[in-house]
């Protein structure tokens, strides 16, 4: 067995638990905020409306994503319930 501290650093981004909710947090504000600007976008330069539609969809899956992983967080769900959130 090996402390968590220990790890070299590819390994801690990895196998240390903080790390890894640190990284998937950051992936997803990056993902949410990237989704959020391609909506806007499309709104503001006045794309036409099957693109504003596809950006409408992805945003608002984005916001169902962002639900599912701060309900799983806050209820500090079983490991099966959180996998919902990734799928």
């Amino acid at each position: 067995d090996y402390k968590r501290a220990e790890l070299p650093w590819i390994r801690n981004m990895f196998e240390n638990m903080s790390s890894v909710q640190t990284n998937h947090r950051f992936l997803a504000y990056t993902t949410y905020t990237l989704v959020l600007g391609a909506f806007v976008a499309s709104i503001v330069l006045r794309l036409p409306r099957s693109t504003i539609t596809a950006a409408s969809f992805a945003f608002l899956m984005a916001n169902m994503q962002a639900a599912t992983g701060i309900y799983t967080v806050i209820n500090q769900s079983p490991l099966h319930h959180a996998w919902s959130h990734q799928m």
